[in-house]
């Protein structure tokens, strides 16, 4: 199972995939339900949490680098 993560407040309650034909790589892009697109920017595979349960691949999401919308964020944002 794979669970897919990121700490950007208006991406966190997107519904993202939780299946994928191969396991994503560092760069791949991932899109959510509604449309929105972020890159894979980590990788973990964790144990299981339940001794009968199987483990999982945490995803971890966030714009790529070099991104549009993470130029943008960062230039409308008056503490950087």
């Amino acid at each position: 199972m794979y669970v897919c993560t990121t700490n950007l407040d208006d991406y966190k309650r997107e519904e993202w995939p939780t299946g994928f034909v191969t396991c994503p790589r560092i760069g791949d892009r991932v899109e959510s339900k509604s449309g929105k697109i972020l890159s894979v920017v980590g990788i973990t595979h964790r144990f299981p949490q339940y001794s009968n349960s199987l483990p999982t691949i945490q995803i971890e999401l966030h714009f790529p680098p070099n991104s549009w919308a993470l130029r943008e964020l960062l230039k409308n944002d008056p503490s950087r």
